[in-house]
């Protein structure tokens, strides 16, 4: 069983991208890049970790979902849908 969405620091405003992005990775039975050996390059701060990240992220099958959530948390670290912070940042409409 999965931790619960609050335990993992999920706002309740963006619960339901939290849901469709578990759900698209329980439906996926492709490789998904930041659950693979080098996972801590999605942590990452220098360009190198954040380069590596955001390539691997275009081979990934819930890259659209995983944005979506980064962007409606409002994670402001690492790469989530092979957006860096900044990017997610500028779609959201800029920092809060």
């Amino acid at each position: 069983m999965s931790p619960a969405p609050a335990a993992l620091g999920v706002p309740v405003w963006a619960l339901n991208e939290w849901r469709s992005l578990t759900t698209a990775l329980d439906d996926t039975t492709a490789p998904i890049p930041c659950q693979g050996t080098r996972s801590a390059e999605w942590h990452g701060s220098s360009g190198r970790e954040l380069e590596f990240a955001t390539r691997a992220c275009l081979d990934c099958p819930v890259m659209v979902a995983c944005a979506r959530y980064g962007i409606t948390a409002g994670e402001d670290t690492g790469v989530w849908g092979g957006l860096t912070p900044r990017e997610r940042s500028a779609r959201k409409g800029g920092a809060r």
